[in-house]
């Protein structure tokens, strides 16, 4: 199944009520329609029976598409394996949080960079204001999707890796990026920059399963970060409908 919406990037929420008679590998993911390798949400669902999940839009394009399929199947226009009971679409309503001059530069800065990022080229990009600077490389000396410079500040950014992930899984990882060096009291702690990025991200309102999905790019299967991961998906308290997603990860310990 697949829907468009025009949202002229309109913060957005979407409801979907899904039914299934057995356990299905259910697919839902939403596209930017004219943007290649954007994609604001991607979600294999083990569904059984009838569920609710809600995907929030905080950044939205101006056209999206939903896609929903069962994961052996394919995209099809009918499947007689899940039925879409109803798909609402709500404006999303915005918290207001307060941060400082400085950090409100580099969000704007950042959540920009993560809508465009799978159709610029690698080159050096800086907010208006010149107070950050972004390298973007094709690809970076190590497997990690970006990392930011003790000293210069700069932000070095993967694009083979950035073009596999969420919009909002990308401005997670920038978040925690900017919080080693502008949030944390030890710019070397990595669970303080988790915790610190995740607390511009939630305040954002960003879908909280993209956000263990973005920390799942950089961890290995060493103890230290499963146990990193845990304690991030202890933070989310999460309202979403992903209970069974979150179950999934803990189960597998890191996402493949």
């Amino acid at each position: 199944m697949i829907q468009r919406y025009f949202l002229n990037k309109k913060p957005t929420t979407f409801k979907l009520t899904i039914k299934t008679n057995d356990y299905q590998d259910i697919i839902i993911a939403g596209f930017d329609t004219y943007s290649e390798n954007t994609k604001f949400f991607f979600r294999e669902m083990p569904v059984k029976g009838t569920k609710e999940y809600i995907f929030n839009l905080p950044l939205a394009p101006n056209n999206i598409d939903i896609v929903i399929w069962e994961k052996t199947e394919g995209i099809i226009s009918k499947s007689s394996k899940f039925k879409i009971v109803s798909l609402v679409k709500n404006d999303f309503k915005q918290k207001i949080f307060l941060v400082d001059y400085l950090t409100a530069n580099f969000i704007k800065f950042s959540n920009d960079f993560c809508l465009k990022a799978s159709n610029i080229r690698p080159a050096v990009y800086r907010d208006k204001n010149s107070m950050f600077k972004i390298e973007l490389f094709a690809e970076l000396d190590t497997p990690t999707p970006a990392r930011i410079h003790k000293l210069t500040n700069v932000i070095q950014v993967n694009k083979k890796m950035f073009d596999k992930m969420t919009v909002p899984s990308r401005i997670m990882i920038l978040y925690h990026e900017f919080a080693h060096n502008y949030l944390n009291e030890d710019i070397n702690d990595e669970e303080a920059a988790d915790s610190n990025g995740l607390i511009l991200y939630k305040a954002g309102g960003f879908p909280k399963i993209e956000a263990v999905y973005a920390f799942s790019q950089i961890f290995s299967e060493h103890e230290t970060h499963y146990d990193r991961l845990s304690k991030l998906i202890n933070e989310l308290d999460d309202n979403e409908g992903n209970t069974d997603l979150f179950n999934d990860i803990y189960a597998k310990g890191i996402i493949t």
